[in-house]
């Protein structure tokens, strides 16, 4: 029985799933199969079935690759940063090719890329796969336009340099054998929208493909310059010719060998954007990547052949940007992977280099939101830095300015943490500069906050009684101004040890606040059980009118009222009243007082905005006692815990009292 012809093969283009890949990435290179393969594989079978001579013989002669180059045209009409497959496929339907029996076609064409945030100038190949077909192809031709299926990717895409933000890129196509003067200065000037070269800061690059090989001119000459048959003239002087160059007769890179087989160093030996250099070990080869002659523009291709797998460290006066793994290492994912190396800018002395292709992911950029605060005269210490999105590594390098020294290397905790060990060699108010390089720079700026000098306190009554100490003694920690309990508990947690828990019939009363005149100071810890009516926390032990410090709490607002002692009229006093800013948990309040007039009342390191301030008093007495938690004026208790009351007989300024609400939220109370 005959064979059932089964010519021609389905058109249909076969694509490997991922899981397939996966499956592919192991096996030894000569038992591989692909989709790619057998799409090669299928046009060839058709090609011999289509071309066999009508006495059943087939032909002898093997299709021949044929590279259809499109130039760079796609870096000028492609909009954005990335050139489409709409783009791309418009671009070869506008210029089309021409199939000739016997060719297989691969389509050559220079597009635009978005890598690591650069856009950079790549060539890609493709395979068309309806190659079976001969004539004309796209628009207005014989057998019509290509769509994106036409198209398979043929091999790694290859950057050739980095976008110009500020250029602007013009493309002649193909000008055959013309030199770039001679075919500007020939053009009609009506054909085109880019004849007048501005002198608007614009660098002008030409694309074109000349003698078969795509080339990229830069436009050094005058500006501004009107070009084109009947304007100024182009010189050969006017154009530097960019270093890159493709040769569409192979349009392929070239092996190098020896096959690297040990830990390297690339360092401008090994560069080209032709050649290509192979890993080739079982086990993972280290590449270190030094500046030495590589310059912006360099970049190194390479392919992994062998079972372990390599990974680019940074070397020498060099920082490597793009993708990498949760080690921050840029290491490649699977064997027959390509991985180009691309130098990018420099940043000073260093070179930064953007490396490229299939390698791990996992890392994560750098976000600072949590960093120790830093004091004017710090030495030997250790700043705690957090990052919300981790990214920090045990290889990224940590720098500041002038104003920070580290004395030794940072401690790598883990994704999200280190330790930084500093001693502050700037003052008060200035910034410290902190760069965290990690391939990609992160900067964090710390202002120095003053020397805190916060021990220095008149009265000090940290409420740190427990059991076993006399249960009617209120220590005073700057001196023997001890107060007098009445009926206060001690609460088991407060900023400093225990607390003192006040329940509506309980206060505190001490001889004075040490506070003889303006300016001052006072500090407490508040936590009111209820946020309605009004409670002092703080009064004078005058029944009949305000004298010194009056601090009370009406609903969730506070209330100062510094007291003339001479009647209880608004003449007497002069009062501020915040807006709501109590919210029922343990809150820091710092009264800063420069005069009766020049006042902060700073809440956990904020400054309350003063809603309503009256009275008109001249003069504020301070010498009386005080009751805490408890007004004799009304009999008004508190309800709530208050803890660590202290008061300066000084100015406290208010990046002091900030750097001390910083600290001890921190966990690092001044004690």
């Amino acid at each position: 029985m005959a064979t059932e012809n089964p010519f021609p093969l389905s058109d249909s283009v076969k694509e490997d799933s991922w899981d397939k890949l996966q499956q592919l990435a192991n096996i030894d290179p000569k038992f591989k199969y692909t989709a790619e393969e057998w799409n090669e594989i299928k046009q060839a079978l058709n090609y011999l079935y289509e071309n066999q001579e009508a006495g059943g013989g087939g032909s002898t002669t093997p299709p021949s690759y044929s590279l259809k180059n499109f130039g760079a045209g796609l870096i000028t009409t492609s909009e954005g940063n990335v050139t489409t497959n709409t783009e791309l496929v418009a671009r070869i339907n506008e210029l089309g090719f021409t199939i000739v029996a016997g060719q297989l076609i691969v389509l050559q064409i220079i597009l635009k890329r978005l890598i690591n945030n650069k856009i950079v100038a790549a060539i890609e190949q493709y395979h068309f796969t309806r190659n079976n077909t001969v004539g004309t192809w796209g628009t207005g031709s014989t057998n019509g336009v290509i769509n994106a299926y036409d198209l398979i990717i043929y091999g790694a895409p290859r950057v050739l340099y980095e976008i110009d933000n500020d250029g602007e890129y013009i493309d002649l196509g193909n000008i055959v054998e013309e030199t770039i003067e001679d075919y500007i200065n020939a053009l009609d000037p009506a054909t085109v929208d880019w004849e007048v070269l501005a002198n608007d800061g614009t660098t002008y690059y030409f694309n074109c493909v000349q003698n078969g090989i795509s080339k990229q001119y830069k436009y050094v000459g005058t500006l501004p310059k009107t070009v084109g048959d009947g304007n100024t003239e182009v010189l050969e002087a006017d154009f530097d010719l960019q270093d890159f160059e493709t040769d569409v007769s192979t349009g392929r890179l070239s092996p190098q060998t020896p096959y690297i087989t040990a830990n390297t160093t690339f360092n401008g030996v090994r560069k080209g954007k032709e050649n290509v250099y192979y890993f080739n070990s079982d086990s993972g080869i280290e590449a270190t990547i030094d500046k030495g002659t590589l310059v912006p523009g360099d970049i190194i291709h390479t392919v992994n052949i062998g079972k372990g797998l390599p990974s680019f460290l940074r070397g020498t006066n060099t920082r490597l940007q793009g993708e990498r793994n949760q080690y921050n290492i840029h290491k490649y994912r699977h064997k027959g992977n390509f991985v180009s190396v691309y130098c990018s800018h420099l940043d000073g002395d260093t070179l930064v280099i953007s490396v490229i292709g299939a390698v791990e992911l996992g890392n994560k950029p750098i976000t600072i939101s949590s960093f120790s605060d830093l004091k004017e005269g710090d030495t030997g210490v250790t700043v705690d830095v957090y990052s919300a999105t981790g990214g920090f590594s045990e290889n990224m390098i940590v720098t500041s300015n002038s104003n920070a020294t580290q004395t030794a290397p940072f401690n790598f905790i883990d994704t999200r943490n280190i330790q930084i060990y500093v001693d502050v060699e700037g003052v008060e108010d200035e910034d410290i500069v902190w760069k965290f390089d990690n391939g990609d720079v992160t900067e964090y700026t710390s202002t120095i906050l003053p020397e805190l000098n916060l021990t220095d306190y008149v009265r000090g009554y940290k409420f740190n009684e427990v059991a076993a100490d006399p249960a009617n003694v209120v220590v005073d920690a700057a001196g023997n101004f001890n107060g007098t309990n009445n009926g206060a508990t001690i609460e088991a947690t407060g900023q400093l040890g225990t607390a003192y828990s006040f329940t509506g019939s309980a206060h505190v009363a001490v001889d004075n606040l040490g506070i003889t005149g303006f300016p001052c100071a006072l500090k407490l810890l508040v936590n009111p059980s209820s946020l309605t009516g009004t409670e002092y926390a703080i009064a004078s032990d005058h029944a009949t009118f305000y004298k010194g410090i009056n601090l009370a709490r009406i609903d969730d607002k506070l209330w100062l009222a510094l007291g003339q002692g001479i009647n209880a009229a608004a003449s007497g006093r002069k009062a501020y009243l915040t807006e709501s800013i109590l919210t029922g948990n343990m809150q820091q309040v710092w009264l800063l007082m420069r005069s009766k007039d020049d006042i902060d009342i700073v809440v956990d390191g904020d400054v309350a905005t003063i809603e309503t301030e009256a009275g008109s008093a001249t003069t504020i007495a301070f010498d009386c006692n005080y009751n805490i938690g408890y007004s004799v004026r009304g009999a008004t208790y508190f309800n709530g815990i208050i803890d660590d009351l202290r008061s300066w007989n000084r100015n406290v300024p208010l990046a002091e009292a900030q750097a001390n609400y910083a600290l001890e939220a921190a966990g690092t109370p001044i004690d």
